[in-house]
């Protein structure tokens, strides 16, 4: 008798053989997403392809720029295409991925709760809930995409912070936020305007907000920052949206 792990692992395969081929295919730079019937974060994931919750790293590899099919990633690739995509600079994208315990992992590896993945993101569902965690929840990005009329900045990322953060803690069971969440959660609303906003005065416009963290592409008429973002400078931003998120209520 078959058993249902081969039989699943032979319908991802027969699913996925045309659209590995596909993507083989494909210029880097070239946009290709893969069906979430085939591609999961869930950390003991069988599926052919494979995210993180990381919108920024998700897109590099939608784009070629890392494995499409999100596997044997180093994190050397991610550093050099952190590197050429976004003008990151080397050294503060070795510090990102400190936290990642090996050199070559596949992405659903960061979906592990409390290791990249965590509660109060912008467009992800709380981890109580159950959901995938490279899932966006549809309700979770017409509040953010809502938040401003075009351009977005340190306070419009600190106030839909606050409003996740008080939903859950007032509404989620088990809802972790602390030191160490909200380091990863405030780095990375500064990550989204100092890097994929362009390095422009620490903001982004509604259309490429959307494109990365609802689609996970890179926009057409996206610029990448004129000179490396550096680590002093992501860190002011995220204490600038932190201070607004955390402040206290009058």
């Amino acid at each position: 008798m078959v058993s249902t792990t081969t039989e699943l692992s032979i319908v991802f395969a027969t699913i996925a053989a045309g659209v590995i081929f596909t993507g083989q295919t494909l210029q880097t730079g070239e946009f290709y997403k893969p069906s979430s019937m085939i591609t999961s974060s869930r950390e003991d994931s069988m599926a052919p392809f494979r995210r993180s919750p990381c919108p920024a790293v998700n897109t590099l590899a939608n784009h070629g720029y890392l494995p499409r099919d999100g596997k044997n990633i180093s994190k050397v690739m991610i550093r050099e295409a952190m590197a050429e995509v976004f003008n990151l600079d080397p050294a503060f994208a070795d510090t990102l991925l400190t936290s990642v315990p090996v050199d070559v992992f596949d992405l659903n590896l960061l979906g592990k709760h409390g290791l990249v993945e965590h509660d109060v993101s912008l467009v992800h569902p709380d981890s109580y809930y159950g959901w995938d965690p490279m899932t966006v929840d549809g309700n979770l990005a017409k509040n953010l995409l809502s938040q401003a009329p075009y351009v977005y900045g340190v306070e419009e990322l600190g106030e839909f912070r606050r409003e996740r953060y008080v939903y859950c803690i007032t509404t989620t069971p088990n809802c972790t936020f602390g030191e160490r969440e909200s380091f990863l959660a405030f780095g990375e609303s500064a990550l989204l305007l100092d890097v994929l906003g362009g390095n422009r005065n620490s903001t982004i416009t509604k259309p490429h907000l959307a494109s990365f963290m609802v689609d996970e592409r890179i926009p057409s008429d996206f610029v990448k920052s004129p000179v490396p973002v550096a680590f002093d400078q992501v860190i002011a931003t995220s204490k600038k949206v932190a201070a607004i998120a955390m402040a206290p209520t009058s």
